[in-house]
């Protein structure tokens, strides 16, 4: 009898291991978000760099190149599903995309029609504007990009690996 409960539990123990992700498996998921967020960021970057330029259609193209990956992003992160049912990370990989969309709708807008006024329409309004758009900007995302980085190391301290930085 003895014997059977062994085997029973051993069997039961197996199972129970063979059910929980790899750590190759959280490190496929952590890496389809940190990619998504890769591919917005460097579009984001891009417009940014396109403002000194001061070319409309530079900056109206980068824009939209902007705006069209946020919401491939965010259409690639609604596809994936919880993780050991576990959704924290999905959702806040969504939040900050979607952080990244009301930016780029709004402040990103118009800081893109300020800078295509005519020189005489541009004064000292317009450049305290902008920069207080640029600021809103940059604080909205960062604040949203340290609370996904604390997510993800909780992630990786949960399913056991080391995330290694880019730069």
């Amino acid at each position: 009898m003895k014997k059977v409960m062994f085997i029973s539990l051993g069997i039961l123990m197996s199972f129970i291991f063979s059910c929980t992700p790899s750590v190759e498996e959280a490190m496929k998921y952590n890496n389809k978000i940190t990619t998504e967020q890769t591919k917005i960021s460097e579009k984001i970057e891009i417009l940014n760099d396109s403002y000194d330029n001061y070319i409309a259609e530079e900056m109206k193209l980068a824009h939209k190149s902007a705006l069209d990956q946020t919401l491939k992003g965010i259409n690639e992160i609604q596809k994936l599903e919880a993780f050991d049912s576990d959704t924290m990370f999905k959702n806040s990989a969504l939040h900050l995309f979607n952080v990244y969309k009301e930016v780029l709708e709004n402040e990103h807008k118009r800081i893109i029609e300020l800078l295509i006024l005519p020189d005489d329409r541009y004064g000292k309004p317009e450049i305290k504007e902008f920069e207080i758009l640029r600021n809103q900007s940059i604080d909205k995302v960062d604040k949203e990009v340290n609370k996904l980085i604390k997510v993800q190391e909780e992630f990786s301290k949960k399913y056991n690996f080391v995330i290694e930085d880019e730069y």
